[in-house]
């Protein structure tokens, strides 16, 4: 299989991790995603692509609600410590297949990532 890595894929966090409290907005940031294509195939032809996640990494900044400075979250998350949940909601009528946005989750270390296809 063909590793990609797709860089400047729009993060945010969700929920607020407890450890940083009086941060009020959370910047999105950008993350880099390394995935494969998954191709189910069948005699008759294909039946389904998906991606299949690797890592995810890169560095989040958030701005405190006091306005005294910003915080960083770096984050490198790899199965199988992490969970990847790669999701084909975007659909458009150019052609391409690649993740756009990516949403993580520190507390449950799951990451959604959201794939366009079309």
């Amino acid at each position: 299989m063909v590793l990609y890595v797709s860089e400047e894929v729009d993060a945010m966090l969700w929920p607020k991790p407890e450890s940083l409290e009086g941060i009020s907005d959370m910047e999105i940031g950008e993350v880099t995603v390394e995935w494969e294509v998954q191709i189910e195939s069948r005699e008759w032809g294909i039946k389904d692509i998906g991606a299949f996640i690797r890592r995810v990494h890169g560095t989040i900044t958030m701005i405190r609600a006091d306005g005294e400075g910003e915080e960083e979250v770096e984050l490198n998350a790899e199965s199988p410590e992490w969970e990847f949940e790669p999701s084909t909601v975007h659909i458009s009528e150019r052609y391409g297949f690649y993740p756009i946005e990516a949403e993580i989750d520190l507390k449950n270390k799951k990451i959604k990532v959201d794939f366009q296809i079309g």
